[in-house]
């Protein structure tokens, strides 16, 4: 079950004469039925703070807030992602794999000087 949005701070920004933090979400903490937390990052986030740190911040997600305020208005996340780590995704039959076109590289004469 998840639990948290994974956040990243990636600079601030003036509202109302309030400065405030521009936050990005980078992954999300999940809970399993005996109780261990696991953290699934979707990306690495890079900015580092003054000190060479990286801070992340795990807030509630926000289908999560919408649904404590109206419960009547939740609505499916489909973001791209498993919603779910591995071990609880439902099993499904295997798609039949595609073919990948083959890439070999820009196509321009400057692919024959590159010495790897």
């Amino acid at each position: 079950m998840k639990i948290f949005d994974v956040c990243s701070a990636t600079g601030t920004y003036q509202a109302e004469g309030v400065e405030k933090t521009r936050w990005i979400r980078v992954g999300a903490v999940f809970k399993n039925e005996n109780g261990n937390v696991s953290i699934k990052l979707d990306s690495i986030p890079t900015k580092l703070n003054q000190e060479g740190e990286m801070w992340l911040n795990c807030f509630t997600p926000q289908n999560q807030q919408q649904t404590q305020a109206a419960p009547a208005a939740r609505q499916p996340v489909t973001q791209g992602f498993r919603d779910q780590p591995p071990s609880q995704q439902p099993r499904t039959a295997a798609a039949a794999p595609q073919e990948q076109p083959i890439v070999t590289g820009f196509g321009g004469a400057e692919d024959e000087t590159i010495p790897f």
